[in-house]
C-alpha cells in the first residue's frame, strides 16, 4: 500500500502553507531488479518506519531551516520504482529469486492522486496558500516530471492556492555510460517506461513531442 508521513503546521501563521516532498531512491529497470526492491522499504509500506525524520530543507529545526520549519510538511514516500510516472492497470507478476510468483504495481501517479485527495479531506490542504514541491534524487526527478500536474491538481484541489513553486534537489541524471563505458541507460528507461506504462505518468505534451 502507498502512503505518506505528515506533520503538520507548527505556527498558526503557516497553517496554510504546505511543502510536499517526493522521496528519492533511485528507479528499478526490469522485473527482477523491481522485484528485489519491492522487498523492501523502497517498494513496500511493510518495511516503513512508523515516523519519520528529515533534514534539509524539511528539517523542523527553524535555525538551519528558518523558511520552511513551521510549515505543513508532507514526505510521501517512494514505492513505486519510478519516481512516481508508472499508471498500469494490471500487475506484472514476477518470479522472484525465492521462486515465488509476486504481483508488482506500477502506480504512481495515482499515489499522487490519493495522497492529494487524502491531503485535502482529512488534513486541510484545500485551504492552501502557498505550496513547495520539492524532493531529492528521484524525487527530485519526481519533481521534474509533476511539476505541472500537481499543479492543475491544486487549482481545482486548493482553490484558494496563492502561490505555487517547485524546487527539485539533485534530480537531474546524466545521460553518460557507466564505469565499464557501457551506454546501458537508454536501454533501461525505455524499459521500465513501458513496463510501468509511463506514458500516462509524465507530460503529455513531452510525450507528443516524442512519439
Amino acid at each position: 500500500d502507498a502512503g505518506f508521513y505528515f506533520a503538520p503546521a507548527t505556527n498558526a501563521k503557516n497553517k496554510n502553507d504546505w511543502q510536499l516532498y517526493f522521496q528519492g531512491g533511485g528507479w528499478c529497470y526490469d522485473e527482477m531488479d523491481c522485484w528485489g526492491r519491492s522487498n523492501s522499504g523502497l517498494g513496500s509500506s511493510a518495511k516503513w518506519a512508523k515516523t519519520s525524520s528529515m533534514g534539509g530543507v524539511m528539517s523542523d529545526d527553524c535555525t538551519s531551516n528558518p523558511d520552511f520549519c513551521n510549515f505543513n510538511r508532507v514526505h510521501m514516500v517512494y514505492c513505486d520504482g519510478n519516481s512516481f510516472s508508472g499508471n498500469r492497470d494490471d500487475p506484472v507478476v514476477v518470479k522472484g529469486a525465492d521462486g515465488k510468483e509476486k504481483p508488482l504495481y506500477f502506480r504512481g501517479r495515482r499515489i499522487i492522486d490519493a495522497i492529494l485527495e487524502t491531503l485535502v479531506s482529512d488534513h486541510g490542504l484545500a485551504d492552501a496558500n502557498d505550496v513547495l514541491l520539492t524532493g531529492c534524487s528521484a524525487g527530485g526527478l519526481a519533481t521534474y516530471l509533476h511539476t505541472d500536474y500537481v499543479a492543475e491538481k491544486l487549482k481545482t484541489l486548493a482553490p484558494k492556492l496563492n502561490k505555487y513553486k517547485a524546487s527539485a534537489i539533485s534530480g537531474f541524471f546524466l545521460l553518460h555510460n557507466t564505469v565499464e563505458n557501457k551506454p546501458v541507460y537508454p536501454t533501461e528507461m525505455a524499459n521500465i517506461f513501458q513496463l510501468a506504462n509511463s506514458t500516462h505518468g509524465v507530460n503529455d505534451a513531452c510525450i507528443a513531442a516524442t512519439a
